[in-house]
C-alpha cells in the first residue's frame, strides 16, 4: 500500500514523511522500478514574506479522489514526492491570510513548482491550458441552456462533466442539485448541494435549494432548517458588505482629505460599482464632484444619496450643497 502523510505534520513529521517517500520511490514492485512525480513549492503573502503553516491540500483528479494534506515549514515551503501520474488540484490556505488554487499535471519522474500568493478575499484558480478552461466553459453553458430548456437529464450529465473539469465549481453542483429537484431525483439532488457546502459552508444559494428539495420532499423541519442557514449567510454577507463599503468610504475619505481628490472620486465610485445603495458613498462623492466644479454629476450624486437616506447623518449638509450648485 502506497505511504500517505495526512493530517497536519510538524517539521519533523514532514521530514520523516518526506525522506519516507524517498525510500518508497526507490522500492522495486514485482521486479520493476516504480515511477512518481513531486509536487513542490513555496507559499507567501501579498508582501512576498514566507507563510508557515499554511495547510496544502492536494486532490487527485482520478476516480478514488486521493487526498493528501501537509503544512508549509517555518520557510513556507513544502514538498511531497509520491504522486502518480496525472490531474490534481492543489490549493493552499491560511485563515488569517487568504487561499489560493491550482491545476497542475503530475508527470513520472518530473517536479512541479508551484507558487502560492495568498491574499485576503482573494482565491485564483489558473486552468492548466486554455484548451481545458475553454473545454469546461462551453459544458457548463450547455448544462445552463439544458437547466432553462427542461432538458434536466442532459443538464446533470452536463454539470458532473464540468465538475470533474473543476471540481471546485460550486455552481456546478448546485445547478445539478437544481437538476435533480426537477426530475424527483431526491437524494442524488441532497448530494448535490451537499457538495456545494463541502467546498464552502457558507454558500447559500445551496440552502436555498435544500429547503426547497425538502418541501418537495415533505420534510418541513429540514426545509425549514436549510433556510434558516440561507437566511443566516444571506444576512451575515449583507453585514460584512456594509461594514466593506464603510472601510471604502473612509479609505476615499481619506484621500479628500489630503487634498487628493482624483483619488478620492475613484475611491467613492468604486464604492458605488460594487454597493449601489450605500449612500454615505454618494454623498462624498458629491462633495468632491463640487469642490472639482462639476455641478450636474455632483446634483446627481446628493440627490441620490437623500433619495436613500432622507434623514441621515448628511442630509442636512447635502441639502445645502444643493442649494449653491443647483441654478
Amino acid at each position: 500500500m502506497r505511504p500517505t502523510c495526512v493530517g497536519t505534520p510538524s517539521l519533523s513529521t514532514s521530514s520523516i514523511c518526506i525522506v519516507f517517500a524517498l525510500l518508497f520511490l526507490a522500492a522495486p514492485i514485482n521486479g520493476q522500478e516504480v515511477s512518481n512525480g513531486t509536487i513542490r513549492g513555496d507559499v507567501v503573502d501579498g508582501s512576498g514574506m514566507p507563510v508557515a503553516g499554511a495547510k496544502i491540500v492536494i486532490t487527485a483528479l482520478s476516480a478514488n479522489g486521493e487526498v493528501t494534506r501537509i503544512d508549509t515549514t517555518s520557510d513556507g515551503r513544502f514538498v511531497y514526492a509520491i504522486l502518480r501520474e496525472g490531474l490534481y488540484t492543489i490549493s493552499a490556505t491560511q485563515d488569517k491570510v487568504g487561499s489560493d488554487f491550482y491545476r497542475v499535471r503530475v508527470r513520472n519522474d518530473r517536479t512541479v513548482e508551484v507558487r502560492f500568493t495568498l491574499q485576503p478575499g482573494a482565491r485564483h484558480r489558473p486552468w492548466i491550458d486554455a484548451a481545458t478552461r475553454d473545454a469546461f466553459t462551453d459544458i457548463f453553458a450547455a448544462g445552463v441552456n439544458a437547466n432553462r430548456n427542461g432538458a434536466y437529464d442532459e443538464a446533470v450529465a452536463n454539470f458532473l462533466q464540468a465538475a470533474e473539469l473543476n471540481p471546485t465549481c460550486l455552481e456546478c453542483h448546485y445547478n445539478s442539485g437544481v437538476a435533480y429537484t426537477a426530475i424527483g431525483q431526491w437524494t442524488e439532488a441532497e448530494m448535490a448541494f451537499r457538495r456545494a457546502l463541502a467546498i464552502n459552508t457558507d454558500y447559500a444559494p445551496a440552502y436555498y435549494g435544500l429547503s426547497a428539495l425538502y418541501v418537495q420532499w415533505e420534510r418541513p423541519e429540514d426545509a425549514s432548517t436549510a433556510r434558516a442557514q440561507a437566511n443566516r449567510i444571506a444576512l451575515a454577507s449583507l453585514d460584512a458588505g456594509r461594514q466593506q463599503a464603510t472601510d471604502d468610504v473612509n479609505r476615499g475619505i481619506t484621500f479628500y482629505e489630503a487634498g487628493n481628490h482624483a483619488d478620492a472620486r475613484r475611491q467613492f465610485q468604486t464604492v458605488i460599482d460594487e454597493y449601489p445603495t450605500h449612500a454615505p458613498a454618494y454623498y462624498w462623492l458629491g462633495v468632491t464632484l463640487v469642490e472639482n466644479a462639476d455641478k450636474a454629476t455632483a446634483t446627481r450624486a446628493l440627490r441620490r444619496y437623500l433619495s436613500l437616506d432622507a434623514d441621515g447623518q448628511h442630509a442636512k449638509l447635502a441639502r445645502s450643497l444643493l442649494e449653491k450648485v443647483t441654478p
